[in-house]
């Protein structure tokens, strides 16, 4: 506080201290590739009761961040975690405005075209690759029905056709 601008500081205040409120990202844990959308969920910590305001910065964007970290390798000491894999961003969708209800946001189908591990960051200009919150994992896998047919005197003398799951 100070009497007047320029003025001798009179008394001050400790630092406040600012931190993200706790935001939490939901995704299936599981997904069959090219199969359908997928819809995050998104919230607040806290529900509905807490307060949100609209940043001052006029350039500060929020997003979301839909990450790629490819499969799981196998190492001799076992699997390797999900964030110690070299992550690829597949699409980041800026977001408006933050509402203090649940709300959910859906990528489509065609995002989700290869097997591995997907997450969904929560990112802000502010801090550049530095998530504020962080979705669970989910794993996508392929599954389709590929059918085989066979003349039954080639291979093993078949008498009917062979479908089964890849």
């Amino acid at each position: 506080m100070v009497r007047e601008q320029g003025g001798r500081v009179l008394t001050t205040t400790p630092p406040m201290h600012v931190y993200w409120p706790r935001f939490l990202l939901r995704m299936p844990e599981t997904h069959q590739a090219l199969t359908s959308e997928i819809s995050l969920e998104f919230s607040l910590e806290g529900g509905p009761a807490r307060t949100v305001c609209s940043p001052a910065n006029d350039n500060a964007v929020f997003s979301l961040e839909l990450v790629y970290y490819g499969e799981e390798k196998e190492k001799d000491t076992g699997t390797e975690q999900v964030n110690s894999r070299e992550k690829h961003v597949v699409t980041n969708q800026p977001i408006e405005t933050f509402s203090t209800q649940k709300q959910s946001y859906v990528f489509p189908c065609h995002l989700f075209d290869q097997v591995g591990a997907y997450e969904v960051h929560l990112t802000t200009g502010y801090q550049p690759g530095m998530p504020i919150a962080t979705s669970n994992p989910t794993q996508v896998r392929w599954r389709f029905l590929v059918g085989v047919q066979s003349q039954r005197w080639s291979i093993l003398k078949l008498t009917t056709n062979l479908t089964g799951p890849f």
